[in-house]
């Protein structure tokens, strides 16, 4: 299981992808990926990441949404 930090840099590695992971009900998009999407009209987030001064965008939405 990938961990938020693990998310982060996957999608900062390839910033011009949107990867979906896949949190209970629903599937979630992070930081470039969520930036990427925003034209969909979801909701974006901002949170600040546990043990890290650094803030987290993201969007979520359920995967019946998705498929």
């Amino acid at each position: 299981m990938l961990t938020i930090q693990d998310k982060i840099l996957l999608q900062a590695q390839n910033p011009s992808k949107v990867f979906l992971f896949k949190e209970g009900i629903f599937y979630k998009v992070y930081n470039q990926g969520a930036y990427l999407m925003r034209h969909k009209k979801y909701t974006v987030s901002v949170k600040k990441v546990t043990n890290s001064e650094n803030e987290v965008v993201s969007m979520g939405f359920r995967i019946r949404q998705v498929f």
